[in-house]
């Protein structure tokens, strides 16, 4: 029984000793693609990857102008509004692309 604990605490060093830590190459890669595919961005923050840079994942914060219109005596008033968003995306880079990983949150 002990030898068979052993072996397997061994097995799993082994494992994780074989894993490469995350390359900085992959994660500027991964923040101009998603620098890209969010222009209007006003902040790109990373937030981790996962082991063998497979998945790189960053919070983006932006803003949305909307209006919202009300009648003032029959005459239409627009009222603009800015909100401020954040949303969690993942870069995949055996694909090379930029995807959600939840819906936005904006406030």
């Amino acid at each position: 029984m002990k030898t068979l604990i052993a072996t397997a605490l061994l097995a799993v060093i082994s494992l994780t000793s074989f894993a490469k830590p995350v390359s900085q190459e992959v994660i500027t890669e991964a923040f101009e693609a998603v620098k890209a595919y969010y222009p209007e961005a006003n902040s790109i923050q990373y937030s981790h990857s996962s082991s063998e840079d497979q998945e790189v994942f960053f919070y983006v914060s932006y803003t949305t102008n909307l209006s919202d219109m009300y009648f003032d005596e029959g005459e239409p008033v627009f009222l603009p509004i800015t909100r401020s968003c954040e949303q969690e995306v993942v870069y995949l880079v055996d694909l090379k692309k930029v995807l959600y990983t939840q819906e936005h949150i904006c406030f």
